[in-house]
């Protein structure tokens, strides 16, 4: 291993160079994000909340329409997991739009091709498929809610 030699007494911790960053920025919207598994919730949460962004979580189609009905218009953004037992992602999709037809939102799913996810898609959802990865939530976070894509 050969490391470089420091002169007496100067601070080297300023030339050190920092890690590189993932660039996010200030998104400044609050997303109800919705999914039966915690850790997906978990990692979907630090990713927005990371790019500046308000998350409120409901691990179940039921808890999302309960949020949904508290919160209403201050939510600018669902993010729906489409496979969810006793209320699909569809049917929380379905009630949502019946509310509030321009609500934007994204389907999440490890599956594609689907009817269902299909169908939302056609009706301006947007779509991101599982495992996703914090550029491609954020492309298609800032594509649901009508902003220039800036991280490319």
């Amino acid at each position: 291993m050969w490391l470089p030699v420091a002169e007496a007494g100067k601070d080297v911790s300023a030339a050190t160079p920092k890690p590189e960053q993932t660039k996010t920025d200030d998104i400044g919207a609050t997303v109800l994000l919705v999914d039966d598994e915690m850790m997906v919730r978990r990692i979907g949460t630090a990713l927005l909340e990371r790019s500046g962004m308000r998350v409120l979580e409901a691990e179940d189609g039921r808890q999302a329409l309960e949020l949904f009905e508290h919160h209403g218009r201050d939510i600018d953004l669902m993010i729906l997991d489409y496979a969810m037992p006793d209320m699909s992602g569809a049917t929380v999709f379905d009630v949502v739009r019946s509310k509030i037809p321009d609500m934007p939102v994204i389907v999440s799913s490890g599956y594609a091709n689907l009817a269902d996810i299909d169908n939302m898609i056609a009706q301006g959802a947007g779509f991101v498929q599982k495992p996703f990865r914090l550029h491609e939530l954020l492309s298609v976070v800032r594509s649901a809610l009508g902003r220039p894509d800036t991280l490319t």
